[in-house]
């Protein structure tokens, strides 16, 4: 026999990953009663935890040299693409607005 209380973190592993789904899936039903349309946010990718060396000593003086070119943040670059698009749309519907 097996202690239940040991069973339980197998059965509460696919509950809690199923979560975002669950409430997405709510959301959007109740998003759909007002008659909006509702969007899941983008997620951000995962990034490498190792981080490669970014400057290297030249001849042991202290001038070093960059070997890569500094990364930007994943979230950085979605806030840009937001960004983007935000105004994408905005300026959408400002020449709708002139042309009428």
């Amino acid at each position: 026999m097996v202690c239940l209380a040991c069973l339980l973190p197998l059965f509460l592993i696919p509950v809690v990953n199923a979560l975002p789904l669950l409430f997405y899936f709510i959301v959007g039903k109740i998003y759909w009663l007002f008659g909006w349309e509702y969007r899941k946010p983008e997620r951000v990718p995962p990034s490498c935890p190792y981080k490669p060396a970014s400057q290297k000593i030249v001849d042991g003086s202290s001038e070093t040299v960059s070997l890569v070119e500094p990364q930007r943040s994943a979230r950085r670059n979605l806030y840009n693409r937001q960004m983007q698009e935000k105004v994408m749309i905005e300026e959408t519907i400002r020449g709708k607005y002139l042309q009428n």
